[in-house]
Formats: C-alpha cells, sequence, structure tokens
C-alpha cells in the first residue's frame, strides 16, 4: 500500500512495484493467514489504477499527434 500512496508523489513510477508488491503480499497472506489483506488490495487498486491512468494519458497524446498547443500556420 505504500508503494501505492507513494505513486502520488513520483508521478506513477511506484505503481509497477505497487501491483508487484500486492500480489506478493496477497499470495503471502493466504499462506500464513496473517493479517493486512485490505492494505494490499488497496496498493493493488491504486497501482492498477495509476498504470492505467497513465496508458490514457499517452493514448491521448498519440492520438493528438504529440502536440499541446494549437496547430501551427
Amino acid at each position: 500500500m505504500l508503494c501505492g500512496i507513494a505513486e502520488i508523489f513520483t508521478l506513477g513510477l511506484a505503481a509497477i512495484p505497487a501491483v508487484i508488491l500486492g500480489h506478493l503480499a496477497r499470495g503471502q497472506i493466504r499462506q500464513t493467514g496473517e493479517r493486512g489483506d485490505g492494505m494490499a488490495v488497496a496498493g493493488l487498486v491504486l497501482g492498477y489504477l495509476a498504470i492505467a491512468g497513465w496508458a490514457l494519458v499517452i493514448l491521448l497524446v498519440a492520438a493528438n499527434g504529440g502536440s499541446c498547443g494549437p496547430p501551427g500556420p
């Protein structure tokens, strides 16, 4: 969950570790019966949302031709 929160401050760079660590944590929780599944799920959700958000931004920039301003003369 910490990586999921950290992606806000790292512009999404912590999203992939959030997903990987979230899956690893859920597997460990299932094996050992420990608590913390909710935090692992929260990290997964935040990680996947960040990845989807950046994918959407990239698609929109690509669809716009990479230009940020009005077309030239």
